[in-house]
């Protein structure tokens, strides 16, 4: 857990009262107690109050957190938190996922799939889904997920299988994000 420094401030004079209650307790029964005893409880004693003032202004921060939505601009690299009122209309569906970029690059993008087969036989065209500046889209940074490069002419296809061993895919997709007079030519483009 990382602490801020305005969770020192707030921790020192609670941890204070509650260790002069403690002394005074001490005090009032004629109990004595060692120096290193001390010191070790006055240790014990401010790191748990740290820990709860930690704890609250952490959750307080997330609890304000929740009302908004990271965009990751494509040009700038620069994420800004976007209140989730602010998406109106078809872009409500953004309010819950992560991964969200803004197209800010004032061009139009295309977001397309390439798909691989083990014997490199699939000659469909891809289809792409046009994003117009200022348009909010769903990317994933994966290794799948490659922005502004062309397709290669192959990659690597492992069988895998999503419900068991009798269902081995052969296939894999690459997705990609390119400008769209880029990919004008190898994509259809549905919108341009």
């Amino acid at each position: 857990m990382s602490f801020s420094a305005i969770d020192f401030l707030i921790s020192i004079p609670f941890a204070a009262v509650i260790i002069c209650a403690i002394v005074l307790f001490y005090k009032k029964t004629d109990r004595e107690a060692s120096p290193i005893g001390c010191f070790i409880g006055c240790v014990i004693i401010f790191w748990l109050v740290l820990c709860c003032v930690g704890g609250i202004s952490k959750r307080s921060q997330e609890k304000k957190d929740i009302n908004f939505v990271e965009v990751k601009y494509i040009s700038s690299g620069k994420v800004v938190k976007v209140p989730k009122n602010d998406f109106k209309e078809g872009d409500t569906i953004y309010r819950k996922h992560k991964c969200i970029y803004k197209n800010d690059t004032e061009r139009d993008l295309v977001k397309y799939s390439v798909k691989y087969t083990k014997d490199g036989n699939d000659t469909h065209k891809p289809i792409g889904l046009l994003i117009r500046p200022g348009d909010y889209f769903l990317w994933n940074n994966s290794e799948n997920c490659l922005m502004f490069q062309l397709p290669p002419n192959s990659t690597n296809v492992y069988y895998r299988s999503s419900y068991g061993k009798n269902h081995k895919l052969d296939y894999t997709y690459l997705e990609f994000l390119d400008y769209a007079d880029h990919v004008a030519d190898m994509v259809e483009i549905v919108g341009y």
